[in-house]
Parts: structure tokens; sequence; C-alpha cells
């Protein structure tokens, strides 16, 4: 998915996203995703949690490697200064009482489109109330884990009916059979 700064605010944006994500993971596991896209996915079980899950970037620091100056073509690692990596990681909450896919949609992109991960490298997201903005990314995030996961819908299709087919939470079909 694309690492450059962009923020889909229409709807026509998100679902255009969402089918595109659609269409080169079809058939991948969100294992084989994260892999594929170098995310660190991690399972962190807590049946107290208020966090179905959260998306950030992991700083890591390092040795730097420098050329050794009395072996040419060598390398040692210099204590005095770090190499600096971000790793991008998805953790989920698998005791949450949500299917383990629809959290990962949902942080997938909260880690490449929300507003707060623009143009950062040190990132982290977790969910929250505070504003207006923070609602409507939620929002924006439930869009498009619903259209990734609920492709079509069907006249006479219920909640329920959408939930057991595509194997979603009740509130994820209800979202997406309103903004059908």
């Amino acid at each position: 998915m694309p690492r450059i700064a962009f923020t889909p605010f229409r709807k026509a944006e998100i679902i255009a996203l969402a089918e595109s994500a659609r269409a080169k993971y079809h058939g991948m596991s969100i294992d084989e995703i994260a892999e594929s896209e170098h995310i660190i996915l991690i399972r962190e079980p807590d049946g107290n949690s208020k966090k179905a899950g959260y998306a950030c970037a992991i700083k890591s620091e390092a040795p730097k490697k420098i050329g050794s100056l009395s072996h040419p073509g060598k390398f040692v690692l210099s204590f005095a200064e770090k190499e600096i990596t971000y790793h991008n990681a998805i953790v989920i909450n698998p005791l949450y009482g949500i299917p383990e896919r629809e959290i990962f949609w949902h942080e997938f992109y909260h880690l490449w489109y929300s507003p707060s991960r623009q143009m950062k490298m040190d990132f982290f997201h977790q969910f929250s109330t505070g504003g207006a903005l923070d609602a409507q990314e939620e929002r924006r995030a439930n869009m498009f884990a619903a259209y990734y996961l609920i492709p079509e819908l069907e006249s006479g299709d219920t909640p329920q009916s959408v939930s057991e087919k595509y194997f979603v939470s009740d509130d994820l079909a209800r979202l997406r059979l309103r903004v059908f």
C-alpha cells in the first residue's frame, strides 16, 4: 500500500482504497498480508482491555555499522553511534470479541492513511474518544474495514445475514448496510 501522504476524506476515496486492497490481497490471511507489507502483527490477549487493537511504529536502535579503517571492505559496529529504524506494527486483542481480521483492517487504515501518521515515522495510534477529528478518523477506518470485508450487498440483506455471510461483527455489518 502507499507510503505517501494521502488522507482519504470522501466515501468514494475510502471505497476505492478498500477495493484496491481487496484486489491486491485476495486470498491472503492477515498474517500473510502483514508479512508482505513488513508489518509486525502482534496478538496481545487481554480479556480486561477496552481496546480491540492499535497501530504503531516501533522505534529500534542498534549500533551503527561503519567501515573498518584497518580492513577495507569490512565493517565494525560503533557503539558510539546509533542506527535508528522504525517497524510498522498492528496489535490485535484476540479476546476483544470481534474478528481479528476486522481489527486488522481497521488498524491497517490507521497505519497507512490516518492524518496522525502522515509524514511521521514515530507513530502510535490508539482508539481515542477525544474530539471530533478522532471520531471522524474512527468512522473512516471502520468504513474502510467494512468495504474491504463486505464487498457486495444484496437487497434484503440484514445485519445478521451480512455478519454470517462475511464473518464480521453485527456492528460492522450494520455500518456497511448504512453506507450502502
